[in-house]
């Protein structure tokens, strides 16, 4: 008989024995290491939560796995994490892919450690973005090769952190559909702590060669080769290839490894900042001279410098409003300069045809530094001169090809004559009307776009959500932009890798130097935007093949509105939710699309079960992308009788029905249970028919004998939209409303608030998010509330309104001593250091428009200003109210404290005579991200059917 001590022996010598023959994958001790995977799709936090499955990893079968078409580039990132020690020197070793019969060459698979950055400001739409959370956290953006020089491997992770390794699989065209693997070992200091699969399934179809969205990125030549080249200590960039320079080598080096990369993301660089030397002739007739020019950019012209010999699609010609220098003739408006201008332009118009570039040409006054329309006589001067050089130079110009009167910009006019010069349109992304650009291209004109910012395109910032580059393509895709512009994507500062970027950045790359890189490497910016192209080429194979809607279903589910089609309440003002932000349902709508393509090419199994799980996941897109929205933008409160607070009150909700599903969307709009006391007026109502993408605002109407709210003057009315088949939904509108409380003596305005009486009714808090609640989560724990809350004290006595704000702030020490008494607005946002905002609209009429609207700005030092409408850079004008307001601010040990007193009698005659005013009262953090207010309102703070309700005792 066996003697039972002698098992655990026996099993501990055959687990040896076993790992030594590789058959038991080795482990780290527990608390060492943990391995995972996630798509190219997600951000991985320094800190991420370990994930186990994910769409792409198996942990049980320690697998990644990968699904490619032939001429397509996949991504992952292996998470090295580790616990509550550090790995040192850590190292991966991929193999080559093989099936059976075929191994894949090696450079199929290439490996990237990310380097972080931060920014030191959030852009102001990030505060307007749903469910984005500005963070403090450092960003992976920049991508190093693993076997770079410096700044690849091996590398440390540090204790309870992780580290995200990017990889990129290259499927040629060539390559045979199958099944690929190959073998992952991750080591630390020399000894191997893991290993796990990677595998590729191969699909038995073709992405296109050709740009289904061209995105043309600009290269800023001598930034460029400042920042990789010195010369006797000093940065060198040089004119180009310059001959009988001792570094041309070098110089082609930077150019070849810079552009190639961009271009095998799919994308098409062209060169800025080059231009040929100009000389006179003895006859003094002006001549270019080409020679460095085209030894420079010939060969990303015509093709030969890439692989797929597949030359650039746009390139810009040298001439522009600073070439040549009007200085060295006399001036702009000098004859020497136009004769000079022209005769630049026929020549360049001659050597491009000589070259064969012609078709690739564009003529602009300059690359746009900022995403901002150009003066609309700036291009006819500039556009004239240009049409009398010869009709077939194209200007391209990003000025507004049509009036934004119908938008909300009254000032604006549209000049006619812009189309007898312009050749390409590309105005920014907030100005780019789909039916006005149809209009052009069947005017044969060419319809870009500039990048710009959400809503109305994504973005390219540092810190963008991750979908945001991949869903540029998609906006391109949906509203057929014929091209999107970028001009410049290494727009750097002195130092771009520094773990501290000042200011935000949207460059594309970065400098490889750093790295012992000749060339700039990619970010991950650029690897989602590639992505997007791709994903886009699978919606127009499958628009190719499919005599459905398939693809053009797909596209509107994800991106739903950008452009014109992005404004809220006019064009300054942009919609919530503009594209889909789960990175899974951008997956799944790329899987989707693969799937489909297969079975109609026959290429997939027609079993029933896959097709049924095909419609389960189909149904799980569609459900996942497309919802039925319904908001409140305010509730206003009136008295029956305008001069009496007491008896019954009209409560009117202003309320967004909006479709984000495919199809056409009926059903009811109508109040939930109402408080006691209270009783519909106009309920019920209908929402007919309201189609695909569209919104339809519904006014509910209720009396009430008593507003109840919470201590902080808040009160949560439930509207209920029936949907019928398609189903229900509920949310809860804000009511705000506080009553003014009659102070027996004035208080001091000296920002001590201790001579205030105790608050009974006449306190407003709970600040909320410009981004707001989401109306899906309606029902659950709200959310959208300020991290640092404000509470607002309110009083009067004959003469004055009081106003108290107590401001939670957890590091005072950052709150700035800025005194000026003027702010600068990024759109409808005040984005200049920390402040306070009170907007008052005594008639309480709910037009929506500022022009009206008494609005006061406070800062923690006491600094405030006070003007009638409000002052934005976009929208809204003002002008000067003479009101004597006293204000007084106090810093505490935890906040800071604001008091101000108004003249009633700087509201007019009239106004004390009405019992209810629309007030709210608005709070900037720029240290936080966050710009909240009472009412809640959401986007901006200057809509006055927005408000809250100030009652008159």
């Amino acid at each position: 008989m066996t003697d039972p001590t002698r098992w655990p022996i026996l099993v501990a010598a055959l687990l040896f024995c076993l790992a030594a023959a590789g058959c038991v994958q080795p482990s780290f001790e527990p608390g060492g290491l943990n391995v995972w995977a996630v798509s190219g799709s997600h951000t991985v936090a320094m800190n991420g939560t370990v994930r186990r499955e994910t769409n792409c990893y198996s942990h049980q079968d320690k697998r990644i796995s990968l699904r490619a078409a032939r001429n397509e580039t996949v991504a992952c990132q292996l998470v090295v994490s580790a616990q509550e020690r550090p790995l040192a020197r850590v190292t991966l070793t991929i193999g080559q892919l093989s099936d059976k019969t075929t191994t894949l060459p090696s450079e199929t698979v290439r490996a990237y450690r990310p380097h972080y950055v931060r920014t030191t400001r959030e852009p102001s739409w990030q505060m307007i973005r749903q469910n984005i959370v500005p963070s403090t956290e450092p960003h992976a953006d920049i991508l190093v090769p693993l076997n770079a020089p410096k700044g690849g491997q091996p590398f440390d992770v540090a204790a309870n952190s992780c580290l995200p390794v990017w990889i990129d699989v290259a499927i040629d065209a060539s390559v045979a559909p199958g099944v690929y693997t190959s073998k992952i070992e991750i080591a630390s200091d020399g000894t191997i702590v893991d290993q796990l699969q990677l595998q590729v399934q191969v699909l038995p179809l073709t992405l296109p060669n050709e740009m289904v969205c061209p995105i043309h990125l600009g290269v800023d030549l001598p930034k460029l080769l400042a920042h990789h080249l010195e010369r006797e200590g000093r940065p060198y960039a040089p004119a180009g290839l310059v001959d009988g320079d001792p570094m041309a080598e070098q110089v082609r080096g930077v150019l070849d490894g810079t552009l190639r990369m961009v271009h095998a993301h799919g994308c098409s660089p062209f060169l800025t900042g080059i231009a040929p030397a100009i000389s006179l002739e003895a006859s003094g007739q002006l001549r270019l001279a080409w020679e460095t020019y085209d030894r420079t950019v010939s060969s990303y012209l015509d093709g030969s410098a890439y692989p797929d010999g597949r030359g650039g699609s746009a390139w810009p010609m040298p001439v522009t409003a600073s070439f040549p220098l009007p200085a060295s003739y006399g001036g702009a408006n000098s004859p020497a300069y136009g004769v000079a201008f022209q005769e630049c332009l026929k020549q360049c118009l001659e050597h491009f045809r000589q070259k064969g570039w012609l078709d690739r040409h564009f003529v602009w006054t300059a690359p746009p530094v900022r995403a901002e329309p150009e003066p609309a006589n700036t291009v006819l001067s500039f556009g004239t001169a240009v049409r009398q050089a010869s009709p077939s130079l194209r200007l391209l110009t990003t000025s507004i090809p049509q009036s934004m009167k119908p938008f909300g910009w009254l000032s604006h006019e549209f000049d006619p004559a812009l189309s007898n010069v312009v050749s390409i349109w590309a105005p920014p992304a907030q100005f780019y009307d789909e039916p006005t650009m149809k209009k052009c291209q069947a005017m044969g004109k060419s319809a870009w776009m500039l990048v710009e910012h959400p809503p109305f395109s994504p973005s390219f910032d540092i810190g963008t959500p991750e979908v945001d580059p991949r869903a540029l393509a998609w906006q391109a895709y949906r509203y057929k932009i014929q091209g999107i512009l970028v001009p410049t994507i290494n727009d750097w500062p002195e130092t771009p890798v520094s773990t501290v970027v000042a200011g935000g950045g949207s460059w594309l790359v970065y400098p490889g130097k750093p790295f012992g890189i000749l060339g700039a490497v990619p970010s991950v910016r650029l690897k989602q935007l590639r992505r997007g192209l791709q994903d886009v080429a699978y919606l127009s194979l499958l628009k190719g093949i499919d005599k459905g809607r398939t693809a053009d279903t797909i596209a509107k589910a994800l991106f739903r509105y950008g452009g014109t089609a992005a404004y809220g309440d006019h064009y300054a003002d942009g919609v919530q939710w503009p594209w889909a932000s789960d990175p899974d349902l951008w997956d799944l709508a790329r899987r989707l699309t693969a799937d489909r393509i297969l079975r109609i090419q026959g290429g997939a199994p027609g079993d029933k079960d896959a097709e049924f799980v095909q419609t389960v996941e189909w149904r799980r897109f569609i459900d996942g992308a497309c919802k039925v929205r319904i908001y409140c933008e305010g509730v206003r409160v009136r008295s029956l009788d305008p001069s009496s607070s007491g008896g019954e009150a009209e409560v009117v909700l202003h309320l967004v029905v909006r479709n984000d599903k495919p199809e056409p969307i009926t059903g009811r709009l109508r109040f939930g249970k109402l408080p006691v006391g209270w009783r519909a007026v106009a309920n019920d109502l209908p929402v007919e028919a309201l189609p695909s993408l569209a919104r339809a605002k519904v006014s509910l109407v209720a009396r009430a004998s008593a507003i109840g709210t919470n201590e902080l003057g808040i009160a949560y009315i439930p509207v209920v939209f029936d949907g019928g088949r398609q189903g229900q939904v509920e949310i809860r509108a804000r009511l705000t409303q506080v009553t003014a409380r009659g102070l027996e003596r004035p208080v001091v305005v000296d920002g001590d608030l201790s001579d205030w009486p105790p608050g009974i009714r006449n306190v407003a808090g709970d600040f909320i998010v410009i981004a707001g609640q989401d109306p899906l989560l309606a029902g659950r724990e709200p959310t959208g509330r300020a991290t640092q809350q404000t509470v607002v004290f309110t009083g009067f006595d004959s003469q004055h309104l009081y106003l108290a704000f107590n401001c939670r702030e957890d590091k005072p020490d950052s709150l700035p001593a800025t005194s000026s008494n003027f702010v600068r607005y990024e759109g409808l946002l005040p984005m200049d250091g920390d402040l306070l905002e009170v907007l008052i609209d005594p008639t309480n009429a709910g037009t929506g428009q500022p022009i009206d609207v008494y609005h006061l700005v406070i800062r923690p030092t006491g600094a405030a200003f006070a003007e009638r409408g409000v002052s934005t850079d976009t929208w809204g004008t003002s002008r000067h109210w003479p009101a004597e307001v006293r204000v007084a601010a106090a810093r505490q040990e935890r906040g800071w404290t604001a008091e101000l007193s108004i003249p009633l009698s700087a509201f007019g005659r009239e106004a004390r005579s009405i019992k209810r005013w629309a007030i709210n009262f608005g709070r900037y953090q720029p240290r936080l991200g966050q710009y909240s207010s009472w009412s809640g309102a959401r986007r901006y703070l200057y809509n006055t059917r927005s408000f809250g309700n100030l009652r008159w005792p």
